[in-house]
């Protein structure tokens, strides 16, 4: 979605390769649970 978050709102951190942000950047829930599922489905 490309929100930012603050610490407060979403403790998640991840890499978003789609956008060249290798190193883990903190992410919303709803992108956060979307990633969960698209690496569990491979």
């Amino acid at each position: 979605c490309g929100d930012a978050v603050c610490e407060k709102c979403s403790p998640n951190k991840r890499p978003v390769p789609e956008r060249d942000w290798l190193t883990p950047v903190r992410v919303c829930k709803l992108c956060d649970d979307a990633m969960n599922e698209s690496t569990s489905e491979h």
